[in-house]
């Protein structure tokens, strides 16, 4: 894979190193050098400044990259899905002062792709763009709502949980953690009861295009001393505006 003839080859690897993640990901970074015959500092140079613009994501554990995005051309229905949904993610940040966020499902898991933060409020959660929740481990609201509509998740391992009170870990077993996602399946939307270890919880809903799952909008409501938020607010600007998208999608 060369791109010796390009007018401005470090784009054109760029490109190319993305293309690969979205085909063959997620990758090691010694595997997309050996895939693209590009030399391991360029690749982890382009990783680097792709994941600082939000284009890729690492799994810290498995040190594995994966596209956040795909390249495709955008016809006029698909401009106008994007700016909705920005528009909506400002929106909701404004009206429930929490963090809203979309999420797109992968091989990999569930990514976050974009966020908006309240225009006063101080950016809470910790998760970057890019960040990865993986579909086996804690089943949250975001992964119950993945697992409800996305048909290539992969199959429920063991020893799967959830936060509980006092942001404690609890262990599901197996017919307990399909539970959550048949509960979330059969709302439509699903909501944490507690907040986890980073004193956040989310309430997350699908977007969907012919009935397939295309993306999840999420509201991360943190834990503040004092702070009274309306879950019911937050409830009704999500389903309204998941319903809105789905419409437009």
């Amino acid at each position: 894979m060369k791109h010796n003839n390009s007018p401005v080859p470090g784009l054109a690897r760029g490109i190319a190193i993305l293309q690969l993640l979205l085909k063959d990901g997620p990758l090691k970074l010694e595997e997309a050098s050996r895939l693209t015959g590009f030399p391991k500092a360029s690749v982890m140079r382009i990783l680097d400044t792709l994941s600082d613009l939000g284009l890729v994501g690492r799994d810290e554990i498995t040190r594995r990259f994966s596209a956040t995005v795909r390249l495709a051309p955008l016809g006029d229905q698909d401009k106008s899905f994007e700016r909705r949904l920005s528009q909506t993610l400002d929106l909701m940040a404004q009206k429930t002062g929490q963090t809203s966020e979309w999420y797109v499902p992968e091989k990999a898991g569930l990514v976050l792709a974009r966020r908006a933060t309240p225009p006063t409020g101080e950016l809470h959660v910790r998760a970057r763009l890019g960040f990865v929740r993986e579909w086996n481990g804690e089943i949250e609201a975001v992964v119950c709502i993945g697992r409800a509509w996305y048909g290539m998740a992969p199959s429920m391992r063991s020893k799967q949980w959830t936060y509980g009170p006092s942001g404690k870990k609890i262990i599901l077993t197996p017919s307990e953690a399909a539970e959550k996602v048949n509960t979330a399946r059969k709302k439509g939307y699903s909501a944490d009861s507690y907040y986890n270890g980073f004193g956040v919880r989310r309430t997350a809903s699908p977007v969907l295009k012919d009935g397939v799952l295309i993306g999840i909008l999420a509201v991360a409501q943190c834990y503040l001393p004092g702070e009274q938020v309306s879950g019911d607010n937050i409830f009704e600007f999500l389903i309204t505006e998941t319903r809105n998208l789905s419409g437009i999608s």
